[in-house]
Order: structure tokens, then C-alpha cells, then sequence
């Protein structure tokens, strides 16, 4: 039987060895860390109405636009994580859910001078009351000053130390930047009063 067969003395295994940084194990440990900060993973289209172009600065030269599209909101690859989460906050505040955290990972696309550009991007967005009210604890709305301790929150988990500093930009009228050797690896902000009327969001919104 079995127990008749001798064991060997030298147990052989190969060695995985990764010659790159490990993405998906990153993404799993992310993910697991904003589940447990109460966010919720959603999944968009890549692929963006043509109009959403004209919110970003030279958002239509770098659009790169289908030849046989669906629809007018399936004509472009999306340029911005942020149309998606504003679609589903839409979504979900005209059927009585204001209060929304959520993070997608996903690509965006753009055209350059030398061809197509595909980014690998990590979205995050909060919208509505920041926590539920209990008896030890009130309500406190969405402010970007939150989003901005998770960010820090990942760049430790991740051994990331960023220079931080306070910026705007077309999307973001109060925002603010992480760079590592003069490089932008996040920004984060308070969603343009005129971007979430576009998409008829009516509550403030942190992404």
C-alpha cells in the first residue's frame, strides 16, 4: 500500500520570480482595504458619450472616437474615470440613494502625437453623508479632506511617500496633487459645480 512507499529526503520547487511590479496582488490588497473602509467596487463601459469631451481642455483633439458607433453614448473611449461615477451617482440619487462611496479600476484613452495612450487609473468617488448616524456619532457630510486620508491610507500601505499640494484644475475647482519625483500619481478634489450639473447630480461629490 501507501505506506510502503519511501518518502524522498529532498523536496524540489521551482521559484516564481517577478521581473515587474505585482499589479493584480496591489489591486487585490487595495481593494480588500476600500471594501473595509465601507466603499464598493462598481464596473463601467470604457466607452463614453462624445459630449463629455467638451468638459475637459482639449478634450476633443485627444478624443478618440468610434467609426461605427451604438450611439451618441457610445461614440469615444472615455477620457476621465469620472464620467462613469458620476453616471451612477446620478443613477442611484434618482431612486433615494444620496449617499454613495465606490472605486473602479479601469483604463483611460486618449490620442497623442505619436498615437493612442491607454492609462491604467484607480477611481474613487463619495458622494452624500460621509458616515450613518448612531447614537455616539452625527452626520458629517462628503468633503475631499476624507478622500484625501484614504489616498494616504494606500501610499503607506503601498510604500509610497508623495509631496502633496494643493491644486485645481477644469474638473476640480478645490483639489489637491500627489507627485513622486516631480510625476502626478493621484488627484483628488471637489467636483466641479458645473460637471455635476451636466450629469445632474445634485449633491456635492469627492473623487
Amino acid at each position: 500500500g501507501f505506506n510502503k512507499i519511501e518518502l524522498p529526503t529532498q523536496l524540489r520547487n521551482s521559484i516564481v520570480h517577478a521581473l515587474g511590479p505585482d499589479r493584480q496582488g496591489m489591486r487585490e490588497r487595495l481593494s480588500q482595504l476600500l471594501n473595509g473602509m465601507g466603499y464598493t467596487e462598481i464596473m463601467w463601459n470604457s466607452l463614453s458619450a462624445a459630449r463629455y469631451s467638451e468638459h475637459l481642455k482639449e478634450g476633443e483633439a485627444t478624443a478618440i472616437k468610434m467609426l461605427n458607433p451604438l450611439s451618441q453614448d457610445l461614440a469615444t473611449l472615455r477620457q476621465s474615470m469620472l464620467w462613469g461615477a458620476l453616471e451612477t451617482i446620478a443613477y442611484n440619487q434618482n431612486r433615494q440613494m444620496p449617499d454613495f462611496k465606490g472605486f473602479e479600476f479601469g483604463s483611460t484613452y486618449h490620442k497623442g502625437e505619436e498615437g493612442y495612450i491607454e492609462r491604467h487609473q484607480l477611481s474613487i468617488v463619495h458622494t452624500g453623508q460621509d458616515n450613518i448616524e448612531n447614537w455616539d456619532a452625527d452626520k458629517k457630510d462628503t468633503s475631499y479632506y476624507g478622500l484625501s486620508g484614504v489616498v494616504e491610507e494606500m501610499l503607506t500601505r503601498a510604500g509610497i511617500k508623495a509631496t502633496v499640494s494643493d491644486a485645481d484644475s477644469e474638473l476640480y475647482p478645490q483639489g489637491r496633487i500627489y507627485e513622486v519625483a516631480d510625476r502626478t500619481i493621484a488627484t483628488i478634489g471637489l467636483v466641479a459645480k458645473e460637471l455635476r450639473e451636466a450629469f445632474d447630480v445634485r449633491n456635492t461629490v469627492c473623487a
